[in-house]
């Protein structure tokens, strides 16, 4: 941990505001990434607690998880890729804003869905216990 004045004063404060909100806390480690479920300092995405919350949650009507691998993939690769055209930071930005508040599509189960797309939410605004909230 650092003691620069910008960690005491700025970012403690904040880790210790969220931490009373529920979020859960990783210290970090500026030369080692595996501390904060990365292989490298490059990976944005921590894609184990990502596939986790994906299927956590996107139930079905039975309050059953029926995302297959598949699918769950294809909504990790949307995030990942941020779109066509999105080698601006301001277009990644808003692209990755706009998926993480309305989703992505992918194929729906053909017994639940017909086989038509199903739209796969990031958040879940609406059960909020059924995010995985990390600092």
């Amino acid at each position: 941990m650092s003691d620069s004045p910008e960690y005491v004063t700025v970012e403690l404060p904040f880790i210790e505001q969220l931490m009373v909100q529920g979020w859960q806390f990783i210290p970090g480690d500026a030369h080692i990434p595996a501390v904060t479920e990365r292989g490298s300092f490059r990976e944005v995405l921590l894609e184990d607690r990502l596939r986790a919350a994906i299927r956590r949650i996107n139930l079905d009507d039975a309050g059953c998880e029926w995302l297959d691998e598949q699918r769950v993939k294809q909504a990790v690769d949307a995030l990942r890729r941020l779109g066509p055209g999105s080698h601006r930071l301001m277009e990644a930005n808003k692209f990755a804003t706009d998926l993480l508040l309305t989703g992505t599509t992918v194929e729906g189960d053909q017994e639940l869905h017909g086989g038509k797309g199903v739209t796969v939410r990031y958040i879940d605004f609406t059960h909020p216990e059924r995010n995985d909230f990390l600092v």
